[in-house]
């Protein structure tokens, strides 16, 4: 589940920012697919940052999830530019602190929390084999 869209990038940083760093056949129009795989490594950053604490995908999305998704995906859109404006940079950082601290701890979601973890986690381990050649009742005299 995306946390964002194209539709949603484009309500927050305008049809013609996104153009001029989504546009890669230079065609005038913003390609889909490259938005989507911003968002898609948005997702995934997110979703490792939040999993163990919240049930991922989150749903519904917090409000605070979408901008960070949409700020991380704006800066990966520039791949590795180093044209990439400041304010762009800057969200960008903005975006992962707030992920570490929700991974921390620091900062709680209004979010589903992680399942808890089943019995099945805890296994036991059983040793199989012949009985041991040394003992402690073997090498009492020595």
């Amino acid at each position: 589940m995306a946390y964002t869209n194209t539709a949603g990038m484009t309500a927050r940083f305008g049809e013609a920012l996104l153009k001029l760093v989504a546009d890669r056949d230079n065609d005038g129009t913003i390609d889909e697919a490259v938005v989507a795989q911003a968002i898609a490594d948005a997702d995934a950053l997110v979703d490792l940052h939040c999993r163990g604490r919240y049930a991922v995908p989150l749903a519904p999305v917090p409000a605070e999830i979408e901008r960070a998704v949409c700020d991380l995906a704006h800066r990966f859109l520039y791949g590795n530019s180093a044209d990439v404006p400041d304010p762009v940079v800057s969200a960008d950082k903005v975006a992962r602190d707030l992920l570490k601290s929700i991974a921390d701890g620091k900062v709680q979601l209004d979010a589903a929390p992680a399942p808890a973890a089943s019995d099945s986690a805890a296994l036991e381990i059983e040793v199989a084999g012949e009985a041991p050649f040394f003992t402690g009742d073997g090498l009492k005299g020595f």
